[in-house]
């Protein structure tokens, strides 16, 4: 058999390795596809992470403003200093340490611990506002140290309604005050935008396949109901008070009668959201929320009205107040601070009798006073959405009795109320028996926050023609004529209650309620001291609560271009003269 020609041979040879090749080709253009088509993302992804980073976009936290637009908090850029420890090479770390001190401020040897960090970024100086250090950030500029913005609160009225607006940390989030309870309103929404970066990790310009960044959102502005002169006439007129009297604690309040909106609030003591590390956190309460009290004598007019409007004693009754100031009921003796016989309605209220109101509470009886407190919001919180408000106590229904508790209440005591809570309800004398649910916030970006009568507490007729000259009366010639305003008439009424202690009575809680002008009432301003020393004297809501009130009083009326009444009695001097030590 003859051998094949050599060509043939060849010929297979060369159809395996052709074969072979097309194999390897075909494996290779399926790798390909694999690297180029099947995991592309994957390693596109890969890619960008080496090149390229992302950046949080800047978005404002909304603003906090007053009524008339005057910023209370607000949100601005400042700049923050850090470094990339790994792009710092060993030999260089001293002279960058040298730097950073000298232009920040900072020791030389903090800023070495950070350098010597394993770390990508570390802070070494954030939101600097010192106009100095700010003169000097361009100097800085070298790699591995970075200077950015960030963002800030600012408060333009400092320690101005510190308490009411509240606080923010260092990132932004709220912490007390309505920065904390409209946190999510506030807060902005940050976007992203992508940036590529060198091999030293400087950062350039956006990929060119970049699509627009993601876009942030600023925060809803928020206008409050709160003036800003008015806060600022209550927080000085607080402090006027706390420095004579030293009480253990202050609160103001200042509701506008008409509808609710808190016009003011403040307490002692208080703090500077501009400077607030190691702030304690009593500082910081909204005390017209969170602390209820025992208001004493100040709550007697609203006992007496409910009684009057339900036809159970009659304006021009005489009520005997005993001619030796004390009255037993049940196995309890109550007493007047000095024996004052017969007296007419108006009177009870005026010069503040303990035996009158008993009786007047007996006629209301223990259903009705507590449905009357009910009514006027007592044992709840106001819905005012202020953070850390508390309910107060109102004894249980099942637990009252008329020798003990319902001639209490009658007095003012056996009943915590919150100094809020309290001005909410004594308003609704003065306006025409309607009570509000107090406001704090008028606008949340572009949505209104209407006002909110609740319900009709008192007939119109009552605290119209009634009530409203009898705490007139009390100004003029009763308890309270230390709150008088010249040229203006002011209604009002005095409290004084004891704390008590295991050793006996603790102290005073000392306060006064006023409203101006009482022909079209304007303002209702309540003070309460918390144990008031008695360096000054004896420590009544008349003598320490109805000046500062009458204080508040004057400069907001003056402030509201309020004109003078044409039947004040010129401010009956005499009265105050005669009525100085009145409780």
């Amino acid at each position: 058999m003859s051998a094949p020609p050599p060509y043939r041979g060849m010929a297979i040879r060369a159809g395996g390795l052709t074969g072979m090749v097309m194999v390897l080709f075909l494996a290779l253009l399926a790798r390909f596809y694999d690297l180029m088509v099947t995991r592309h993302a994957e390693f596109r992804a890969a890619a960008r992470g080496q090149t390229s980073t992302s950046r949080q976009t800047m978005a404002f936290r909304g603003a906090l403003r007053d009524r008339h637009g005057r910023n209370l908090a607000l949100t601005r850029a400042w700049p923050s200093v850090a470094v990339d420890p790994s792009a710092i090479v060993p030999e260089d770390r001293e002279a960058v340490a040298e730097r950073l001190s000298a232009t920040l401020g900072i020791p030389r040897r903090t800023v070495l611990e950070q350098l010597a960090k394993d770390s990508r970024f570390r802070w070494l100086s954030r939101q600097i506002t010192d106009p100095r250090v700010l003169a000097r950030l361009p100097a800085l500029a070298c790699g591995g140290v970075e200077v950015r913005e960030e963002l800030a609160r600012s408060h333009p009225a400092g320690r101005v309604g510190a308490q009411l607006v509240g606080f923010t940390d260092v990132d932004g989030q709220g912490l007390s005050g309505l920065e904390l309870v409209l946190d999510t309103v506030l807060a902005p929404r940050f976007g992203r935008q992508a940036l590529l970066r060198d091999g030293k990790a400087g950062l350039m310009r956006p990929p060119v396949d970049e699509a627009s960044p993601e876009p942030g959102r600023d925060g809803a502005d928020v206008v409050l109901a709160m003036d800003l002169t008015i806060q600022t006439f209550v927080e000085e007129a607080l402090d006027r008070v706390v420095a004579a009297w030293r009480p253990v604690s202050a609160v103001a309040v200042v509701l506008d009668p008409r509808n609710g909106d808190i016009l003011a609030l403040a307490s002692r003591p208080t703090f500077d959201p501009g400077a607030r590390r190691n702030v304690p956190a009593e500082a910081t309460r909204i005390r017209a929320v969170t602390d209820s009290f025992e208001v004493g004598s100040t709550m007697k007019p609203l006992i007496a009205a409910a009684a009057l409007d339900a036809g159970l004693v009659g304006v021009a009754e005489t009520i005997d107040c005993t001619e030796d100031g004390s009255y037993k009921v049940g196995k309890r003796t109550l007493h007047d601070h000095h024996p004052l016989g017969r007296l007419s309605f108006p009177e009870v209220i005026v010069k503040s009798s303990n035996i009158g109101m008993a009786q007047i509470g007996q006629r209301l009886g223990i259903d009705r006073t507590y449905r009357l407190f009910r009514a006027l919001g007592f044992g709840r919180t106001t819905g005012s959405g202020l953070p850390g408000e508390v309910p107060g106590k109102v004894t249980e229904r099942a637990r009252w009795t008329e020798a003990y508790t319902l001639a209490s209440v009658s007095m003012g005591h056996e009943i915590a109320v919150t100094p809020l809570q309290f001005a909410s309800a004594f308003s609704a004398l003065v306006a025409d028996g309607i009570i509000h649910r107090p406001r704090a916030i008028l606008r949340i970006g572009d949505r209104e926050i209407p006002p909110a009568p609740l319900r009709q507490v008192y007939g119109k007729d009552v605290t119209r023609n009634v009530m409203a000259p009898i705490l007139a009366r009390v100004v003029t010639e009763g308890t309270g004529t230390k709150a008088m305003v010249p040229g203006h008439v002011v209604g009002g009424k005095t409290g004084t209650a004891q704390v008590l202690s295991r050793g006996g009575v603790a102290g005073y809680v000392a306060s006064f309620i006023g409203v101006a002008p009482m022909d079209e009432p304007r303002f209702t301003v309540f003070v309460l001291l918390d144990r008031p020393r008695r360096d000054q004297g004896t420590p009544y809501g008349g003598t320490c609560a109805a000046p500062c009130v009458g204080e508040i009083l004057a400069r907001c009326l003056g402030y509201a271009e309020i004109a003078p009444s044409r039947s004040t009695g010129d401010g009956r001097p005499e009265a105050r003269a005669r009525h100085a030590k009145g409780r």
